[in-house]
């Protein structure tokens, strides 16, 4: 009885082709695309186990896949045959037979021939791989309308027959191609397969395709924990400033205040400020005072309006703690600044001076700084523009002369070190 042999896969060809995705080089409108080669080279070989592995690492990646599609269908008329390697030139020149592989099926769908693509089309529904759902959906928007109908009725029988398997492989291009001209009936396809109960929105969350992530979360119907889950945990800004926004929204109709302090005390800006939000709609804006020293400007600007209504006095507040979040909003409430010349010798690098945003300058504690914005991390007066020096008469970067300058606020107040002079006023 003769032995059967099964196929394996190359890794060898699989890691070159992932390689060459990975590879973010721009090349050149005369130079020919390696993926297509590989692919091409690949699919002369008839190696039954490496093309489908080569179409889900694609599958992975629907931008290059994208790239790739728009590659196959440049005709570079200006050179000649020999420039191109034969298997590209072999690229698509007959109809897939029934019954082919299904990476020729899919390279047949980028060829620039409509009759090449249409049969390709009829392959992928007739034979449907989660491979190339992805080929069926840029079909969707192709300019031909035979394709386009044959690809439009496929996908949607295949969303409905099995939005399991076929809605987590269609979403990747379907998310990046529904801004496209004819893109609109793809969009619509995903949310109603979406809708479906068998639809794996909660892996889906999982993914790491960020527009994915946004889109299961913004389709599917959540718990109010698992809301929570998603604002606390969720990998990237835009998906846990949405979760933190329902989150909140449905905390402040049920009155769950315990959820909004546990949202408050993320250590995510986007996330405290809907969960503050949500307490000063349930009237407690004596919880959201303590955050006027925050690190994010926007939940400090938030807690001052709390603050405002408590009848706190903020300036003050703000003048009793020695924290950067303090400085900074010291220095939104255009605060005089005199307490903070001390904060120069203070031992905590943080505290102290920072970088001017116009002069450049790093000055350190304890010397003399050649701008009096450097003493307060970006106060107002940094962004204004240098004027000329009322004592050296030179354009100096960032008013170098402090007792002079009548933006300063402390006229004839002298710097630290005894010198009411800064240095790059000396004469040179």
């Amino acid at each position: 009885m003769p032995m059967r042999h099964h196929a394996v896969v190359d890794d060898a060809v699989v890691d070159e082709l992932d390689r060459l995705l990975a590879d973010g080089r721009r090349r050149g409108r005369d130079e020919p695309d390696p993926v297509l080669a590989l692919l091409t080279t690949l699919d002369v070989t008839g190696d039954e186990a490496t093309g489908p592995a080569a179409l889900a690492v694609l599958a992975r990646r629907p931008r290059a896949l994208i790239r790739l599609d728009a590659d196959a269908r440049r005709v570079r008329w200006w050179l000649s045959e020999d420039y191109l390697p034969p298997d590209l030139l072999r690229l698509g020149t007959r109809l897939p037979e029934p019954g082919a592989s299904p990476l020729s099926v899919a390279l047949a769908c980028t060829h620039g021939d409509g009759r090449i693509r249409e049969r390709g089309v009829r392959e992928i529904v007739a034979r449907p791989v989660p491979e190339l759902v992805p080929f069926l959906v840029l079909r969707t928007g192709d300019w031909v309308r035979q394709v386009r109908d044959q690809a439009r009725a496929g996908l949607a029988v295949l969303l409905h027959d099995d939005p399991a398997r076929m809605l987590p492989v269609a979403l990747g291009v379907g998310l990046r191609i529904e801004g496209w001209l004819r893109g609109s009936f793809v969009r619509k396809q995903l949310v109603a397969a979406a809708a479906d109960p068998r639809a794996p929105l909660e892996s889906l969350l999982g993914s790491p395709d960020r527009r994915v992530r946004a889109f299961a979360f913004g389709a599917g119907t959540w718990r109010p924990d698992r809301k929570v889950s998603v604002a606390l945990t969720a990998p990237d800004v835009r998906l846990r400033s949405a979760a933190a926004e329902a989150a909140a929204r449905d905390c402040v109709w049920s009155g769950r205040v315990e959820v909004l302090r546990r949202l408050a005390g993320s250590p995510h800006a986007e996330v405290r400020v809907q969960a503050l939000t949500g307490l000063v709609r349930l009237g407690r804006d004596a919880e959201v005072v303590p955050y006027l020293d925050d690190a994010s400007s926007l939940v400090r600007a938030l807690a001052r309006a709390a603050a405002s209504r408590e009848g706190v006095d903020v300036p003050q507040y703000y003048r009793s703690r020695v924290t950067p979040g303090a400085i900074d909003g010291f220095a939104e409430v255009g605060g005089d600044g005199r307490h903070l010349i001390g904060l120069l010798a203070h031992p905590s690098g943080r505290s102290g001076p920072a970088p001017c945003g116009r002069c450049g300058c790093s000055s350190k504690p304890r010397t003399t700084s050649c701008c009096r914005c450097c003493a307060i991390r970006r106060h107002p007066w940094c962004a204004r523009r240098p004027r000329p020096c009322g004592r050296c008469r030179r354009r100096c970067r960032g008013s170098c002369c402090p007792t002079t300058d009548p933006r300063s606020g402390w006229p004839g107040t002298d710097w630290p070190g005894g010198s009411d002079r800064s240095p790059s006023c000396a004469p040179r």
